[in-house]
């Protein structure tokens, strides 16, 4: 369910909101406030998680998984959708033999 709201922005804000529905990067202002406030609101999720993983430490010792260097990567790395992220975390349960339960 969504529900209507007004909002008093800057002109410059506006602006940046109808050059990119202009352009084609996003069907509509509302498409791309929704995206930014959901990237916030993941923003603030992972920062929740990084307190907790400061104060509590990790569960599990990680030490020996490979990392990869964000320049191998390239520029820019999406977000996974939920069936993506389903399907990595069993993956990474599998592979290391991880004594948890596996998601549905």
């Amino acid at each position: 369910m969504s529900v209507q709201i007004a909002l008093r922005l800057p002109e410059d804000m506006v602006a940046f909101l109808d050059q990119a529905v202009a352009s084609g990067d996003v069907p509509s202002r509302a498409a791309l406030v929704t995206r930014t406030l959901e990237r916030e609101m993941r923003r603030r999720s992972a920062e929740r998680d990084a307190v907790i993983l400061r104060e509590q430490g990790a569960e599990d010792d990680l030490d020996n998984v490979v990392t990869v260097s964000t320049a191998l990567l390239g520029r820019t790395i999406g977000v996974l959708t939920a069936t993506q992220e389903v399907a990595l975390a069993r993956a990474i349960v599998l592979a290391y033999d991880l004594d948890v339960p596996l998601l549905g």
